[in-house]
């Protein structure tokens, strides 16, 4: 089986073969919300595998996505300068905060002395949200 094997159809509306990151990002759209954001990250990545990494995996998985993060920050910011980053729009999901398309999860860093809740390792952040 390659990468391009149709997939059975899981997510309907998305494309039928596994998608990578650029695919989602020439996929997504501003308007989509966090559902549907979670459903289009379950076509990119096993979400649910997430949770079963060893400490070790998990390092290297974290690794992965700072560097992508820090990556897309500084694409973010080349945009920015060249006049072609989106406007404020108050949404939940501001356009113009990278990572910020996505459903907030609150972590170390965004919790403050708040006791952390795993729950969004098996959520996605979508608990409490309407579709």
């Amino acid at each position: 089986m390659t990468d391009k094997t149709p997939s059975p159809g899981i997510y309907p509306g998305l494309p039928q073969v596994p998608m990578n990151l650029v695919d989602f990002a020439k996929t997504a759209k501003l308007t989509d919300g966090p559902h549907r954001f979670i459903e289009m990250m379950r076509a990119v990545l096993p979400l649910e595998e997430l949770r079963n990494l060893t400490e070790g995996e998990a390092l290297m998985f974290h690794s992965a996505v700072t560097w992508l993060f820090d990556y897309s920050l500084l694409l973010t910011e080349f945009h920015s300068l060249q006049g072609q980053a989106p406007s404020p729009d108050c949404s939940e999901m501001a356009p113009v905060i990278p990572g910020s398309h996505c459903p907030f999860i609150l972590n170390c860093l965004t919790r403050g002395y708040e006791a952390p809740d795993f729950s969004q390792l098996e959520n996605f952040g979508l608990e409490g949200r309407l579709p």
